[in-house]
Order: structure tokens, then C-alpha cells, then sequence
């Protein structure tokens, strides 16, 4: 396992691309938080965006996974880096990790609002 990365979208445990995820032979989750941030969470349809944002510091819940650089490559195709998506830099419980923010602006201003507890859960909104 060489690469660490924090998922907030469809590929959380349960979601539509976990499988790209789920093989514990080249996967260890290292567990699910909340990511306090400069962020908001836009709806792209069937999957979110993270992007950016100076003027919020908003609570998103994430999972946090060390990869093997084979699972790194596949999770590269999926969000499209680098053009669609960036990687951003982020402290986790279990250190340094990187998730994806949007690359460009130019996106709907579609938000993800917060659930009752105060935390933008993409898997809670997709449930409802």
C-alpha cells in the first residue's frame, strides 16, 4: 500500500464505485470522519464535486482508504485527473491524505446541503 486517499462521493462503502475500492488485498479503509474544510459539495447528478471555496469552512463526511499504486491508477481514471478533477492536500485522523476537488469552476451552483447534524453526507442524500 503506498497511497492514501479520501473519498466522499461515489466511491464511499455502499455507493456505485466502491468496487474499484473494495479489494482488501490492495485496500485498507482506515475509517470514516468528517473533513473540516474550505469546501462545498456540488451535485454533478449521479455523483458529487468538492470544489474550493475560501468563504465556507463546512463539515464533509469522507472515508479514508490506503491504496496500492495499481487501485491509485484506476481511482486516477475514474475522476478523470488531471483535467476533471485536481487532488487536493487534506489531514485525516490517520495522517496526510488527498481528495478530489473539481478542477475548473463553470459548474452548477447545484449545493449538497448539510444533514441534521451539521455535515454534508453525499451517501445520506443519495438515500433519501
Amino acid at each position: 500500500m503506498s497511497k492514501r486517499i479520501t473519498v466522499y462521493g461515489s466511491l464511499l462503502e455502499g455507493l456505485g464505485n466502491h468496487s474499484i475500492i473494495s479489494d482488501e488485498r490492495e485496500v485498507a479503509k482506515l475509517g470514516e470522519h468528517v473533513l473540516e474544510g474550505k469546501f462545498k459539495m456540488i451535485s454533478l447528478g449521479g455523483f458529487p464535486g468538492l470544489i474550493n471555496d475560501e468563504s465556507v469552512n463546512n463539515k464533509i463526511f469522507v472515508e479514508t482508504y490506503e491504496v496500492s499504486d495499481s487501485v491509485f491508477a484506476r481511482v486516477e481514471r475514474l475522476e478523470g485527473y488531471p483535467g476533471f478533477y485536481d487532488r487536493t492536500p487534506v489531514e485525516t485522523p490517520y495522517g496526510p491524505s488527498e481528495v478530489y476537488t473539481l478542477a475548473r469552476g463553470g459548474y452548477s451552483n447545484n449545493l449538497v446541503p448539510e444533514d441534521e447534524d451539521g455535515v454534508i453526507n453525499w451517501k445520506k442524500y443519495r438515500m433519501r
